[in-house]
């Protein structure tokens, strides 16, 4: 995929779509461009608040209901996490219609096999706009599920609606301006998970060559993101399981002694 070789790349000379309003304002550039870091910052932090209330509904007075129904609580958790991810899919695949929709109607919609140029280790390389506008959906929408399955899991541990959403932000939000701000993450940049949710900075090299960490690329951040999705669901597995274990354990010593 890597088409041109120079000692020294002008970024600006293949950066056809942000130089070009006409390209950009179209349907398939408008919807990638409005999917990069600055709706990440905002799309994050309303995914926590909007799911949070999917976690915490089940606590009175800090105590777990479903654990009361010991054989039903793995059930329970599992519902809620598809219906929370379910509800986020559906508000995001409306957001990416919608862009879409505005951006064909303004200047039409592209073409989907318009050629994107991005530039990893001074060498230029292609990948279409279409591509490059799936891999994002995929890419950030799997980022964002591990930010659900965070969310519940700090909503069992804390059982506090307000200081589970103040925690998911706290270890969110820093992953996310990483690339950035933690110029000394640099090195193990492509190990964290939340540096993959601004995904067309990812698509495009732009996190690459800021942190000049190389594998900062979509197989990685499917793999990181699979990876830390997956550890989350089983902790929290794991967790609700020991919580249910010994609240039955405590009933039965009480019952005993009655």
């Amino acid at each position: 995929m890597i088409l041109i070789m120079k000692n020294r790349i002008d970024y600006n000379e293949y950066d056809f779509i942000h130089n070009d309003p006409s390209i950009s304002a179209q349907g398939l550039p408008f919807s990638l461009n409005l999917l990069s870091f600055a709706f990440s910052m905002v799309m994050v932090p309303m995914l926590i608040f909007m799911l949070s209330n999917f976690f915490a509904d089940k606590f009175q007075d800090k105590k777990n209901m479903d654990i009361l129904f010991p054989q039903q609580t793995k059930i329970c958790e599992r519902n809620r996490f598809l219906a929370a991810t379910l509800l986020f899919l559906a508000v995001y695949l409306i957001i990416v219609v919608f862009s879409l929709v505005i951006g064909t109607l303004v200047n039409g919609l592209g073409d989907v096999h318009f050629p994107l140029y991005y530039i990893l280790e001074n060498k230029v390389g292609q990948l279409t706009v279409g591509g490059a506008l799936l891999q994002t959906v995929i890419l950030q929408f799997l980022s964002c599920t591990a930010v659900i399955a965070l969310l519940q899991l700090m909503n069992n541990v804390t059982k506090n609606h307000i200081l589970s959403i103040l925690l998911t932000m706290l270890i969110t939000v820093p992953q996310i301006v990483a690339p950035i701000v933690l110029p000394v993450f640099n090195k193990v940049m492509h190990l964290i998970p939340g540096a993959y949710i601004a995904t067309p900075n990812i698509i495009d090299t732009a996190w690459a060559n800021q942190t000049h960490n190389y594998q900062l690329t979509f197989v990685n951040g499917i793999l990181v993101s699979s990876v830390y999705l997956f550890a989350l669901l089983l902790v929290n597995y794991g967790y609700t399981q020991n919580a249910g274990r010994g609240l039955f354990i405590k009933a039965s010593r009480t019952l005993s002694m009655r």
